[in-house]
């Protein structure tokens, strides 16, 4: 028999309030007891866990509610009465680029089935001049993860496995979606189609090793029109999938984001500062780009981006209110162009990709796997071991909820049989053998008295006893066509009544609950 893993753990990615009342979206995790809910993204190659206090070290501008919204929210140490400070920091410090920290053990809540107790955590005491490229609360998912170590330590996940998806952040409602996060496996609904496996890389400029190449861009037009924005100038390029980085993704202004200006014929310059930071904005007047977009990767799957999550309004973080602004008048490409001294910058493929992509990770056996992503709010998990391969058999006290049923008498009967009768079973037998004939005898005495009663009743019959129609009558009394809703009278909710005869032909899921024998997994 295999060995059972752990079940994967799922994180949902989507808009968490904060202390100050607002919200911003991230992955909602929280740290203390009470617990303080906060919004993170992943970060590389940030190996420890990021957190901002009450100083959020925001960019000019953001200092007081708007800097915890920026933020994803703000830790206080203070208020948490299970944090500690240790007096040697448990974990080795990541250096640059990351800000001096303070490091506090405190509790740190995944979900209701999980929690890492006496977890370090470092509070940062500066600024480190990523302005608005990393601003969250930051999980790290470096090649030395403390998080994923001490999960996959705890045999809390069978491997230091991550995948995401970002989830849909569109202008309107019918185009946004949560996304998740999932530890120690993924998410088998929200994928689509093969997905492709390629080995982690050690490139300058790719801090996540996440390195595909892109061998081209087309751009769909409303009218049906595809057009490449690569081809035609060259081969195409690697890019490096971060899935906190704002936007869609940087692109070469030489010869990539110069070519899309032309087939759209339009000339963009203004960049945003907010949430898609340093992403283009289109100028007042100017009729924004109404089709979809398609990336390429080389030997992988053909990523099509909705024009929902290429072009959306400009969203900024109001300082006093700490509310997200959506301008709707500004039109905000989610593409930044690299030009000027950044011109030969590596591409990068930020979290808005992975509205469209799904990507997993495998620390442990140093390779990713992309897929075009599934938007849907379906969730279907799947285990992956260190090796790469899925898990299809998880522990009956893994997160995941295992039903089992205790062993019916009868096989236990059997298997005590096989060993023969004891003494104490042959005198089991002995005295059941003489209740048996007391009930015998017995039935024959009643019914010799029955005989007789019935004989006496024939000329009196008794009335039927039909039971208190004022319970029953009036509650059922509009159920006739098998399917109505009727007032609960004692709890006041509403539930439907479907009528159904019990009989011999009855499934048994009608009766009972389902049965799982120990250890079968429920699909």
């Amino acid at each position: 028999m295999a060995e059972c893993l752990p079940y994967p753990i799922a994180i949902p990615i989507g808009n968490v309030t904060l202390s100050n009342g607002n919200t911003a979206r991230g992955a909602e995790l929280a740290i203390g007891h009470p617990p303080q809910n906060l919004a993170f993204l992943p970060q590389w190659p940030l190996n420890n866990t990021l957190v901002y206090g009450t100083n959020g070290y925001c960019i000019s501008g953001l200092t007081g509610s708007g800097c915890t919204t920026w933020r994803g929210g703000q830790y206080l140490p203070l208020s948490s009465d299970t944090r500690r400070q240790p007096t040697n920091n448990p974990n080795p410090t990541d250096g640059a680029p990351y800000p001096t920290t303070t490091t506090y053990t405190d509790v740190f809540k995944l979900n209701d089935n999980v929690t890492l107790d006496d977890f370090a955590i470092n509070v940062a005491l500066s600024d480190w001049e990523e302005e608005g490229y990393h601003p969250m609360m930051g999980l790290g998912l470096g090649s030395n993860s403390t998080f994923l170590s001490a999960l996959k330590a705890g045999n809390r996940i069978a491997s230091r496995v991550w995948s995401m998806f970002y989830g849909l952040t569109g202008g309107n409602a019918n185009a946004q979606l949560d996304g998740t996060l999932v530890l120690g496996g993924y998410d088998q609904a929200k994928v689509s189609g093969q997905g492709y496996t390629l080995e982690l890389q050690e490139v300058p400029g790719c801090s996540t090793q996440i390195v595909v190449d892109v061998s081209d861009i087309i751009l769909h037009f409303p009218n049906g029109t595809d057009v490449s924005i690569v081809t035609p100038e060259g081969d195409g390029f690697s890019a490096c999938i971060v899935p906190d980085y704002p936007g869609l993704m940087t692109l070469a202004y030489d010869p990539y984001f110069e070519e899309f200006q032309v087939v759209t014929n339009t000339t963009i310059t203004e960049r945003s500062g907010g949430q898609e930071w340093y992403t283009m904005l289109y100028s007042d007047g100017t009729d924004p780009f109404m089709g979809d977009m398609s990336i390429n990767i080389q030997y992988g799957p053909s990523i099509r981006i909705p024009n929902s999550e290429l072009v959306i309004p400009e969203r900024t973080v109001d300082d006093s209110t700490g509310m997200i602004v959506a301008n709707y008048s500004r039109s905000n490409l989610v593409i930044n162009s690299l030009q000027d001294v950044n011109g030969k910058d590596m591409s990068q493929l930020g979290r808005m990709f992975l509205s469209s992509a799904y990507v997993m990770v495998n620390q442990d056996s140093g390779q990713f796997t992309i897929w075009a992503a599934n938007p849907t709010t379906v969730e279907d998990l799947v285990g992956v071991d260190s090796t790469g391969k899925d898990i299809t058999t998880f522990c009956t006290n893994s997160t995941t909820p295992v039903a089992s049923t205790p062993t019916q008498t009868a096989v236990s009967s059997q298997n005590a049989s096989s060993a023969g009768l004891s003494s104490g079973a042959i005198a089991g037998i002995v005295v059941g053998a003489i209740a048996a004939l007391a009930i015998v005898i017995g039935v024959v005495f009643w019914r010799r008295r029955r005989g007789k009663a019935r004989q006496i009743s024939q000329s009196h019959p008794p009335q039927e006893v039909m039971g208190d129609p004022n319970i029953y009558g009036e509650y059922y009394a509009n159920v006739q066509d098998g399917s109505k809703t009727h007032p609960d009278p004692v709890y006041g909710i509403e539930p439907t009544f479907n009528r159904a005869e019990l009989t011999s032909e009855t499934p048994q899921s009608m009766v009972t609950a389902p049965r799982y024998e120990l250890g079968e997994t429920r699909n």
